[in-house]
């Protein structure tokens, strides 16, 4: 299969140049509020970058997700395989006409229906702490309709991704019923797994897993419904019904796990089921008042019962020492989710005034089982209160913006509080040096709060040395981060932006190791700081006008944790990088992502890397795609703990990701349109979650 794609990559680049260059557009100035620009795809704006969407990449975009990636924003790694729209190794902000929403309901659009895509990499308060935000801006057509269905599916494997939406309009209304889903059937998963154990006597104990067998199984609807009332500049209401349901997921690791020293081998299995059930609600309106004012509100709801068990067996063979281990971590789950939310914007020409009060809670009951029965029920609660106000001040080449912003939380662990409230100032000012480079200075801060399964005091083994147990103690905590940005454009067709950003949390919620008895009682406490750099190039060249464009990130970062009994340091290089070749309705597009590794306590995260390469062609309102994901390279994700009294290392790899073929069928159509647009700006944020069993 490696050799497959050389050979379609080669015949591509050779074509390309081959063929003669077109010449550039000719440069019409436009000017657009905050800058002058050249009619690029590009519009660099002061507080985003705004990317328009022809009709020549939407006829090459199968899937939503294809068009976020042919669109070739620098530092936003894109996967339609896997579904995850990421930026930095971050996961994205995404929402749709200024509402938050999620990757599924993003990939129900129809992509003819997307008119731009504003990206916004240091986003204001209203965003309450989001490391950058994706808006999609998409019509809505006075009368007629729409119909998008794609169709993915693997040569090799039980991989499938379906997806389909239909959208009618008519006058003011128009209603939409859309869904996807996920089939994961029994794909070969693998990790190569050691440890080590500091026992209290001196003495260490080091394992390694071999490897033998393992799966992973998941079969996922998301089917969604949605009505949508707009009067253009005056009213605007949007409700949303969402069902994503996850029948069967399960994770199988089977292998054989040696003790450094002694002799013999242990049979190991951990297997994992996570299935789940969700309902969710929401009701949106806008309404336009006089004098340039808008005041926007919404309120949601949300439901969800899942199960999170995990089971785990040990089995010495006839010459190896230790006892018989099986762990049975039984928990369902059923929480609530409601929210109400309200922003009010006032303009005075290229000056805003925003203000907002957010108000999100979540009810959640685990039932602890053991030898089949409930023998202890867990009740936790969370309630959150957000309210900021923030000026923006646009004056010559300078755009200043200033404010503030309140959050108290109010954490319940079966009936015992815990409260705190904490005040998060925000100051940015970017000046345009001239029409083609920008600087900002963002000085901002951010809160966040611990999981369900961090504060849940309920005692869960882990395996035969560790046990676990949640703080109900726990705070929530501040981050404060400074932020540079340099962004340029040479010409029409290269740009690009330096950042660099550091951050700084006192007393974040970290992990934490200790001897309870005789096991290792992995925690989490409230002490010690956490601090990082990071520093990112982002380029974008459109080295053949019309026909091929490369873009990406290449970055550095580094952190210093500090906490009880530990301190740690990380640096890693990560980054990602897309190359698109298109002309004569083909497309080629080659994708390249190395995540970075996090350091959080004493753990630390390494995402996903893969390559990618898709050959597409579109025919009238049909687009049909061939893939290979990794072609080259082996699919991987990697997880370390690295206390003083355990160090851990597993590498996650699955076979079914190495070079695996696909095919990918779209059909698009669209009757009787004429397109107006919807700006809608809230969406319920639901939060409810429920505890998951421990597990390596």
């Amino acid at each position: 299969m490696k050799s497959i794609a050389t050979v379609i990559l080669a015949f591509a680049i050779c074509l390309i140049a081959s063929s003669q260059e077109l010449p550039d557009s000719t440069a019409v100035e436009k000017t657009l509020g905050e800058v002058t620009v050249q009619a690029t795809p590009v519009i660099r704006k002061t507080d985003r970058d705004v990317y328009a969407i022809s009709d020549e990449v939407k006829e090459r975009s199968a899937t939503p997700l294809l068009l976020l990636s042919n669109v070739g924003i620098p530092s936003l790694a894109v996967n339609d395989i896997m579904r995850k729209v990421t930026v930095d190794g971050n996961d994205v902000e995404i929402r749709i006409n200024g509402r938050k929403a999620s990757v599924d309901q993003l990939i129900t659009i129809p992509v003819d229906n997307i008119r731009r895509v504003e990206f916004i990499d240091n986003p204001g308060l209203k965003y309450d702490g989001a490391t950058a935000v994706l808006n999609v801006v998409v019509v809505n057509p006075e009368q007629g309709g729409s119909l998008s269905i794609t169709e993915m599916q693997a040569f090799n494997y039980g991989w499938n991704n379906p997806a389909a939406s239909l959208t009618l309009e008519h006058g003011k209304s128009q209603f939409k019923l859309s869904g996807f889903g996920s089939i994961r059937h029994k794909l070969p998963v693998f990790r190569d797994y050691n440890d080590r154990y500091l026992m209290p006597d001196g003495s260490t104990v080091e394992r390694t897993e071999t490897p033998d067998d393992g799966h992973f199984t998941n079969y996922g609807v998301y089917p969604g419904i949605d009505y949508n009332y707009y009067v253009p500049e005056k009213t605007n209401i949007y409700v949303s019904a969402y069902f994503p349901m996850n029948f069967s997921t399960e994770l199988l690791y089977l292998g054989d796990l040696a003790t450094k020293g002694l002799p013999g081998s242990t049979r190991l299995t951990d297997r994992q089921l996570m299935p789940n059930r969700n309902q969710q609600i929401s009701t949106y309106i806008e309404q336009s008042l006089p004098h340039d004012q808008t005041i926007m509100a919404n309120i949601g709801w949300g439901g969800r019962t899942d199960r999170s068990r995990r089971i785990y067996s040990e089995s010495p063979d006839s010459r190896a020492t230790g006892n018989e281990i099986f762990i049975d971590n039984n928990i369902r789950n059923h929480s609530s989710s409601w929210s109400a939310e309200t922003d009010y914007t006032k303009k005075w020409g290229r000056n805003i005034l925003t203000a907002g009060l957010r108000y999100s809670g979540s009810s959640n009951k685990a039932r602890y089982i053991y030898d089949g029965t409930p023998s202890q029920t867990v009740q936790q609660t969370s309630d959150r209160l957000y309210f900021f106000s923030e000026y923006t001040l646009q004056a010559g080449k300078w755009n200043i913006t200033a404010g503030a912003a309140g959050t108290w939380q109010d954490n319940a662990t079966e009936g015992k509080h815990v409260k705190n409230l904490h005040f998060t100032p925000r100051v940015s000012a970017a000046w345009r040096y001239n029409d083609i480079s920008r600087w900002t200075f963002t000085l901002s801060s951010y809160t966040s709060a611990p999981s369900l399964s961090e504060t849940s005091g309920v005692m869960q083994q882990i395996d035969g040395f560790q046990i676990q147990q949640g703080n109900p103690d726990l705070k929530a905590y501040a981050t404060y981060r400074g932020w540079v940005r340099y962004g340029f454009a040479l010409g029409d067709r290269f740009s690009g932006s330096f950042t660099a950003t550091a951050s700084h949390t006192n007393r974040p919620v970290q992990d934490y190791y200790t001897w309870s008895g005789d096991k290792i009682l992995h925690t989490w406490t409230n002490d010690g700081k956490a601090s990082s750099l990071n520093l990112i190039f982002s380029p974008r060249w459109e080295y053949i006008p019309g026909w091929a464009t490369l873009s990406g990130s290449v970055a550095f970062r580094r952190f210093w944790n500090e906490g009880r009994d530990f301190r740690h340091t990380l640096s890693n290089w990560y980054g990602d990088f897309d190359a698109t070749f298109y002309h004569w309705g083909f497309d080629v597009t080659m994708s390249y992502q190395r995540a970075g590794a996090y350091l959080n306590g004493e753990n630390i995260d390494r995402g996903e890397a893969y390559t990618q390469f898709i050959l597409g062609y579109a025919w009238k309102d049909w687009h049909f795609s061939f893939g290979l994901f990794n072609p080259l390279g082996r699919y991987s994700q990697e997880t370390q703990v690295i206390s003083k009294l355990v160090t851990q290392k597993t590498i996650m790899r699955t076979t079914a990701c190495d070079c695996m073929p696909f095919i990918n069928v779209a059909y698009n159509i669209s009757w009787g349109r004429q397109p107006r647009h919807t700006s809608r700006k809230l969406e319920s944020e639901f939060s409810g979650s429920g505890a998951s069993a421990a597990k390596r």
